[in-house]
């Protein structure tokens, strides 16, 4: 490495004069800006609300398979998390132009971390057989999981969030 190297710099000032297309985005506030940050404040804002109410109204009333009721709090809390993971791992491959075997890799786990780890904690077999003092109700879990409900919430709460998304994206390319 020569003296006048700067380790941190990423493109070498020849390079720079070379090609000054590549900096006219950055230069002229084309890819983040107050417009750009409002929409996707609002977007978030937007999904958070799709979340939360999707999960809410579909499991309002919640029982389980024998007609029992089931503790609300704990059914909203696996519903809403399965629903964010799929929405956030959903606009994420959205949002990827150049797939590698990699980024397929890395969000395919992600969704399906979630699922293992509710089958290593609450299944039968579970660490929660360890603990079961921090256990609360594990029923809920292998309730939702073997419910038809629970997977419309999904397709529901995904396609609601993603419509205005997809929707946006087709009117800009016609």
């Amino acid at each position: 490495m020569r003296d006048e190297e700067d380790p941190f710099e990423d493109v070498s000032e020849r390079l720079c004069l070379r090609y000054p297309r590549l900096y006219i985005p950055g230069q002229q506030n084309l890819l983040f800006n107050k417009f750009v940050f409002l929409r996707i404040l609002l977007r978030g804002i937007y999904v958070s609300l799709v979340v939360y109410c999707v999960v809410h109204l579909v499991f309002e009333d919640s029982v389980s398979h024998d007609g029992f009721p089931i503790d609300p709090i704990h059914v909203f809390g696996s519903a809403a998390a399965g629903l964010l993971i799929l929405v956030v791992n959903v606009q994420v491959s959205l949002d990827t132009y150049h797939w590698t075997l990699l980024s397929f890799i890395v969000i395919f786990l992600s969704i399906i971390s979630w699922f293992a780890f509710i089958a290593v904690l609450y299944v039968p077999t579970g660490i929660y057989q360890l603990y079961p003092s921090l256990f609360y109700d594990i029923a809920v879990h292998t309730h939702l999981l073997g419910t038809t409900t629970f997977w419309s919430c999904l397709l529901l709460g995904i396609a609601m969030c993603f419509l205005p998304v997809i929707g946006v994206r087709y009117y800009r390319a016609m």
